[in-house]
């Protein structure tokens, strides 16, 4: 996934009136990736036994 089309969607909903639906799928989503991010960064530290 590239970060840049992310975005385009993030700010293309941004524009339109947002309805709670489209709330809520862009939150689910930074949710998501924030969750991918520290499951990333946790594993790294975990296989270099910094934890």
């Amino acid at each position: 996934m590239r970060p840049s089309r992310t975005l385009k969607v993030v700010f293309s909903v941004q524009k339109k009136k947002k309805s709670k639906f489209q709330k809520m799928t862009i939150i689910s989503a930074w949710v998501m990736i924030i969750i991918t991010v520290l499951g990333v960064v946790l594993t790294a530290l975990a296989s270099l036994q910094i934890i």
